[in-house]
């Protein structure tokens, strides 16, 4: 390894970041990325709380992305409690069928597990009625350690992994060296490697053998692979474990977040590099501190050095943080209260930390600090630095912008006409004059759709000129859309002159 030496003798702070970064987003811009943000579900057919006179033949699910969900993914119940046996269930892109069985008379109460293109196992519930049932719809009660399995994996696997990055660039860029270090080097990558391996497991056991190529399942087997190739290196060469930490940074970038976006890419490989950097780097510094084989004097320039490149690492971090926060909430607007308490708790963790850094590197000024009293400023940060990775992973429990059955999508919605996925979209979506598009229609003579304001009995009507052949599903005509706000669609398909079928569904119009 030719290169190490010309790292060990990097003077100028930021160096060994500067080159991580260099790498990975080189690497992670090559690879396809996956949304960053969960998939959102957006309602079900038959709706939460529907009362249905005849039993439906399937449940359909519909996502804002596309998802994979295992055979068994989806759970029906009846409403003493019982489960009901059911056929596969079947991913179509953002949809999920259930077929189901013939329903009885009485409430049922349907819940799934899907996994999402960012690899976040996503879970849900909806209750219907069939026949004439009183009472209320049973309520699904979620399983803490199903819900729990996710984040904690999750967790486990960048809290090793940012701990293994940190020690390398201790070992590499402040000269931390030693047993304990080393140590400290090999544990964190083993801890990682088997938080992504679990993770891995848990992606595919929630999504199905679809999921096996996809990049979140590959991004969290990768990073298994490599963390595990990292405690190998620390066990031979520490600057050998450079490739492999490199490996595993592009993983977790392509493996759950927009490797192929270069704006999102940058963002979260600049912050996690600074954290990597700063807060990541305490345990090791513990460790040095930690050890008496480590002279004063050694201990006092790895601390210096640290000091030296804190600032960098700092606000790369918050800076990276930030703006990725900003850009995944559209700039916080209608973030869930669960995103905002877990991203605020972050938020403090990481100023005390800065706090905490900014009292020490006082203590550096003048004459040499005291070893003991920095010993407990770093034991401070491997304790926040814990709270963060604990608040990170708090983040990754739900979207963080609702997108619920109710949530309306700006001139677009769907629904189901005799068993058929029928799109409207208005183009544009505003007040005035509009074009409606209706797409997915069953073969037709003639295609209308109806809108309404909700609890308003008037409707505007679009005669779409048909007929709409069979195979094209896709006919278009004009309206007039009088106010903003939500509408009622009503979408009226005539196989003929004597009959019709309809299906409904809700969207949102802009001023």
């Amino acid at each position: 390894m030719r290169w190490h030496p010309w790292v060990q003798r990097a003077h100028r702070p930021g160096t060994l970041l500067l080159v991580i970064l260099a790498l990975v987003l080189g690497a992670a811009l090559g690879l396809p990325g996956a949304t960053l943000g969960h998939a959102g579900f957006l309602g079900s057919s038959p709706a939460d709380g529907e009362h249905l006179a005849t039993p439906p033949a399937r449940l359909t699910l519909s996502f804002s992305e596309a998802i994979g969900i295992s055979a068994d993914g989806v759970r029906l119940v009846d409403s003493a409690g019982h489960a009901l046996g059911l056929p596969p269930a079947q991913a179509a892109g953002s949809r999920v069928i259930q077929d189901l069985p013939i329903l009885g008379s009485g409430w049922y109460l349907a819940t799934w597990s899907v996994v999402s293109e960012d690899g976040h196992v996503v879970h849900g519930a909806a209750a219907f009625a069939v026949g004439d049932v009183s009472g209320p719809p049973p309520v699904a009660v979620a399983d803490p350690g199903e819900v729990a399995a996710g984040p904690v994996a999750r967790a486990i696997a960048n809290a090793g992994q940012l701990v293994a990055t940190g020690a390398l660039v201790a070992w590499l860029l402040y000269r931390g060296r030693g047993a304990r270090v080393r140590r400290l080097g090999l544990g964190a990558s083993l801890i990682g490697a088997a938080g992504a391996a679990a993770l891995a497991v848990l992606v595919a056991g929630v999504g199905g053998a679809a999921v096996l190529g996809t990049a979140p399942f590959a991004g969290a087997a990768v990073r298994s692979a490599a963390l595990a190739l990292a405690a190998i290196a620390w066990r031979r060469r520490p600057a050998l474990a450079v490739p492999p930490v490199v490996a595993a940074l592009v993983a977790m970038l392509a493996g759950g977040h927009p490797g192929g976006d270069p704006l999102t890419a940058t963002l979260l490989l600049v912050h996690l590099a600074g954290a990597g950097g700063w807060l990541s780097a305490a345990p090791a510094i513990l460790m040095v501190l930690t050890d008496p084989s480590v002279p004063d004097a050694v201990a006092d320039g790895v601390i210096r050095r640290f000091s030296r490149s804190a600032p960098i690492m700092l606000g790369a971090a918050v800076a990276g943080g930030t703006l990725l926060a900003l850009d995944l909430t559209a700039g916080l607007a209608s973030v869930t209260p669960i995103y905002l308490a877990a991203l605020a708790g972050k938020v403090l963790a990481v100023g005390l930390g800065a706090l905490l850094g900014a009292l020490a590197r006082r203590r550096l000024a003048g004459t040499r600090p005291n070893r003991h009293a920095l010993l407990r400023v770093f034991t401070a940060d491997v304790v926040l630095f814990l709270v963060v990775v604990g608040f990170s992973a708090l983040l990754t429990v739900g979207a963080p912008i609702p997108s619920l059955a109710s949530a309306l999508h700006v001139g677009h919605c769907e629904t189901e006409v005799n068993g058929r996925f029928v799109d409207v979209s208005l183009d544009p979506a505003r007040v005035g004059e509009t074009t409606v598009t209706i797409a997915g229609t069953p073969a037709a003579v003639r295609v209308s759709v109806q809108l309404r304001r909700p609890g308003d009995p008037a409707a505007i009507e679009a005669m779409v000129v048909g007929p709409a052949p069979s195979g094209s599903g896709l006919v278009a005509g004009p309206i007039a859309i009088p106010v903003q706000g939500t509408w009622e669609v009503t979408v009226v398909v005539m196989p003929d002159e004597f009959s019709q079928l309809t299906g409904a569904c809700r969207l949102a119009v802009d001023p």
